[in-house]
């Protein structure tokens, strides 16, 4: 376990927090997506790495006025495919030692992996990666870091476009496109699962179905901490696709000539995501449906909404519950063969969540990092609902949830 002392920075894009590392130990954490071909078309999300220009750092780093005042900008617990991480093991996650916004905070890394994407800054951390271990030993240096947890691809995209379309002339429809987004506008047939999960998570909020205005991060006071964009667009992904990565570069490869997303089926045959179907058969206002009859039937029925402190207004809260939908309508849909024979009206919302509509979760066991809050809230409906849908349920959660429903 690694432990490192941060300060927490907030701005009108989001909240990061700014630490240091050696060299040598963001090396082993850190790793930089070069954008590339492949038979699947463009991944990535950076630039390749210019060997001459890690060169010139090299040489630099060995300098007697080597001096890196800037930092290196990275997103923590991102996955390959482009999912926030929720592993409670392994994730990047927050210690307070205080109370209070000038408390001390710690930013806790469990392991050794690479969990890390860099942003911004990529060349100047390779630099250090052409030395030898004997020499890296000598020319170890201490980086600025500025990190960003669970900041999905999209709002990757935006920070880079923003900092280098400002600092270094790179226009932001090349900005963009490194990442895999498209500024120009494309025809819904082809919206990758992203744009459709955005496009549903702004209906839902033109409907009011959300319990209040989202915004692009969600930053607030620290006591009314608002819903990110990036929050309920997530957890509606996943419902649609298990590797919306692949989906989006499949759909921007002029190879494949894909011409709607139906044509996706024919590369990608094994996607396990519940609403697949209608995100392939462009039934967004069903999958609208779908999300906006269970978020009512939660809204409308969990108690716990009334409370503004509830894990459930936050967005450990909207992925702990459409966490548990996704569970749930997998299991439906493995039962029943069809999607079309899956009841998903307010109504059958209404009694998967009945049996854990008091629970307390204000509480400090739900009101914890991202990944642990988001999979406690997801355990404890399922647990309440048919103990058969969580297999994975330790003696401890197993205690934890029993006395919450029994207090509820």
């Amino acid at each position: 376990m690694l432990k490192k002392l941060v300060f927490e920075m907030n701005q009108p894009f989001g909240r990061f927090y700014v630490t240091k590392f050696k060299a040598s130990e963001l090396l082993k954490f850190a790793f930089s997506d070069s954008i590339r071909r492949s038979e699947d078309g463009s991944d990535g999300i950076q630039r390749p790495l210019d060997p001459n220009r890690t060169g010139e750092i090299q040489d630099y780093i060995r300098s007697k006025n080597c001096a890196f005042p800037n930092s290196i900008i990275l997103a923590a617990n991102i996955s390959p495919e482009g999912f926030v991480m929720d592993e409670e093991k392994s994730i990047w996650s927050l210690e307070s030692r205080d109370n209070g916004p000038d408390g001390e905070n710690y930013m806790l890394i469990p392991k050794v992996a690479k969990m890390a994407t860099i942003i911004d800054g990529q060349h100047r951390l390779f630099g250090f990666d052409r030395f030898s271990e004997s020499e890296l030993q000598e020319y170890d240096t201490e980086l600025l870091c500025s990190v960003y947890l669970d900041l999905p691809a999209s709002l990757q995209a935006f920070l880079f476009a923003t900092i280098n379309s400002n600092q270094r002339k790179v226009p932001k429809d090349i900005a963009y496109q490194l990442f895999g987004y498209d500024i120009v506008e494309t025809p819904s047939k082809l919206w990758s699962p992203d744009k459709v999960a955005i496009s549903v998570a702004r209906k839902l909020e033109e409907e009011s179905i959300l319990t209040g205005p989202i915004s692009v991060t969600g930053l607030g006071p620290r006591s009314k901490m608002g819903l990110s964009l990036s929050a309920v667009t997530d957890a509606i992904l996943r419902l649609i696709s298990s590797d919306p990565k692949k989906d989006k570069n499949l759909i921007a490869d002029r190879k494949q000539s894909i011409k709607n997303r139906a044509a996706l089926a024919d590369h990608r045959h094994n996607d396990k995501a519940p609403l697949r179907d209608f995100y392939l058969n462009e039934l967004d206002y069903s999958l609208f449906k779908v999300v906006s009859n269970f978020l009512t039937a939660a809204t409308e029925n969990l108690t716990s909404f009334s409370n503004p402190k509830s894990a459930l207004n936050k967005g450990i809260g909207w992925h702990g519950l459409l966490d548990a939908l996704r569970m749930y309508l997998s299991h439906q849909l493995k039962s029943t063969g069809s999607l079309e024979e899956v009841d998903m009206t307010k109504e059958v919302f209404v009694e998967l969540l009945s049996k854990s509509k008091n629970v307390n979760y204000e509480s400090n066991y739900y009101l914890r990092t991202t990944g642990v809050g988001r999979t406690r809230i997801r355990k404890t409906i399922l647990y309440a609902y048919d103990q058969s849908l969580e297999k994975t349920m330790s003696e401890e959660d197993i205690k934890e949830i029993e006395k919450a429903l029994a207090e509820s």
